[in-house]
C-alpha cells in the first residue's frame, strides 16, 4: 500500500488558505448521517478496526484529539477520540479545517465543467483569462491547460505570496486576507512558470485556485456558489463552510488561525457528519460524475492524478488519496472507489510529519478493514 512520503508537507501546507482520555460516538447523529448508517453490529466491527491505529497514534503526545470516518460496506461510522484545545471534547458536529482536501471538491467542479461543455481540459487556460498574456501561462512552446492545472505538472509555484517561512501565523493570516483575486491575478501576471507544462510534477495550490476563478468565470458564480450546486446538492452536505459565523465558532476545534476563507485550493471547514456524506457520493456507486472525476488524467507507473486527486495503482489497488494542512489542524482522506471503501482523519495538531502519520494509519484501519469477516 503507498506511503505519502513529503518531507514538510503538511508546514507548506499551513499557507494555503490557500492522550488525554477517549471518546467515540456510537453512530453520527440521526439527521446528519448518511442512509443506511451503521447497526451496533457493523460500528463494533469498524471501531474493532479503528480503535487500535487511533490509539496508536495518540501515544504521541502531540495527538490529544482525533477524529474521523470510515465508510466501509455501504455504511459511514463517525468516530472522537480525545480532547480539543479547548478542553471539550469532539462530536459530530465539531468543526475542522480540511485545507487542501478542499481540492477534492474543486475537481467535482471541474468534471462537471467538463460535462457541461464549460471548459476543455486541453484548451490553453490563458483562452479563459483574456487580462493574462498567454505568454505567461506558457515556456518552451507548450501552453498550460486545465489537465495541467489539476494534475499539478502546470509549472507554476506552489504558492504566490504569504509564505516567507518565519511570518507568525496572525500576519499570515493578515496577508492571505489581503491577497484577493485582483491581486492574485496581479500577482500570476508577473508569474514565471518553473518548468515546462505536462513535463514535471509541482505540487501547486496556485493552480488549484486558477481552476476555480476559472470555473467562476465560465459560470458567472462564486465558487461558494458552484459547491452548492453541483456538489452540496448531491451529497446532501449541510454543515461545510467557507467561513464561519459567530454562532458556530464554538464548535470549531481551533477558533483560532482559522483561515480567511476558502478558494480552489483550500479553506473549506466542514463537520465530520458531512464528511460522511461526502465520503458515500463517491463510493456508493451508479454515479458518472464521480466515476469521471476519480479517473486518472496522468499515470507514472503506481502513481498518478485524477481531478485533483492523487492515485494509486487505478488497476489493482484502486486508491486515490489526498491530504490538508491548515494553521492548527492536519487531516487525511483516502477512497478506495473499486472496494466502497474510504477513510478520514483529522486532528487539532500540526507537524512536519502529522499528515503521513495520518496516512499510515489510515493505510492500516483500511488493512484491518479488509480482513473482517463478511
Amino acid at each position: 500500500m503507498h506511503r505519502f512520503h513529503s518531507p514538510r508537507f503538511a508546514a507548506l501546507l499551513l499557507l494555503i488558505a490557500s492522550a488525554a482520555g477517549t471518546a467515540c460516538s456510537a453512530e453520527p447523529e440521526k439527521d446528519r448521517a448518511p442512509a443506511g448508517g451503521p447497526t451496533a453490529a457493523a460500528t463494533r466491527q469498524i471501531m474493532s478496526a479503528v480503535e487500535p491505529e487511533v490509539e496508536r497514534l495518540m501515544t504521541d503526545p502531540g495527538y490529544r484529539a482525533v477524529s474521523g470516518v470510515v465508510y466501509f460496506r455501504g455504511r459511514a461510522q463517525t468516530f472522537h477520540f480525545g480532547v480539543l484545545p479547548s478542553g471539550r471534547r469532539p462530536d459530530d458536529r465539531t468543526l475542522y479545517e480540511v485545507a487542501s482536501i478542499t481540492k477534492t471538491y474543486t475537481g467535482l467542479l471541474l468534471a462537471q465543467a467538463v460535462r457541461d461543455g464549460k471548459v476543455e481540459l486541453d484548451v490553453p487556460v490563458s483562452a479563459y483569462l483574456p487580462e493574462i498574456d498567454p505568454a505567461r501561462l506558457a515556456r518552451d512552446g507548450q501552453d498550460v491547460t486545465l489537465r495541467h492545472l489539476a494534475t499539478h505538472t502546470s509549472g507554476l509555484p506552489v504558492f504566490l505570496t504569504c509564505d516567507e517561512g518565519d511570518m507568525p501565523d496572525p500576519a499570515r493570516i493578515a496577508c492571505l486576507e489581503a491577497h484577493d483575486d485582483r491581486d492574485f491575478l496581479t500577482r500570476l501576471a508577473r508569474v514565471d512558470l518553473l518548468s515546462e507544462p505536462g513535463r514535471t510534477y509541482l505540487y501547486s495550490s496556485v493552480g488549484s485556485r486558477l481552476i476555480g476563478l476559472v470555473l467562476e468565470r465560465r459560470y458567472g458564480a462564486s465558487y461558494e456558489d458552484l459547491l452548492q450546486r453541483f456538489v452540496f446538492a448531491r451529497t446532501g452536505e449541510t454543515d461545510v463552510h467557507c467561513r464561519i459565523g459567530p454562532q458556530d465558532q464554538a464548535r470549531l476545534a481551533t477558533p483560532e488561525g482559522i483561515g480567511p476563507g476558502c478558494n480552489g485550493g483550500s479553506g473549506l471547514i466542514a463537520s465530520t457528519a458531512d464528511i460522511a456524506r461526502y465520503l458515500a457520493f463517491y463510493l456508493s456507486g451508479g454515479n458518472d460524475l464521480v466515476v469521471q472525476a476519480t479517473t486518472p488524467l496522468v499515470q507514472q507507473g503506481q502513481w498518478g492524478r485524477a481531478y485533483q486527486w492523487n492515485t494509486y495503482r487505478p488497476d489493482t489497488e484502486g486508491m486515490l488519496y489526498h491530504g490538508g494542512g491548515a494553521f492548527n489542524t492536519s487531516s487525511w482522506v483516502s477512497i478506495y472507489p473499486r472496494e466502497g471503501m474510504g477513510v478520514f482523519l483529522t486532528t487539532p495538531h500540526v507537524a512536519s510529519d502529522a499528515q503521513e502519520e495520518l496516512n499510515e494509519r489510515a493505510n492500516a484501519i483500511v488493512a484491518r478493514l479488509r480482513r473482517l469477516p463478511e
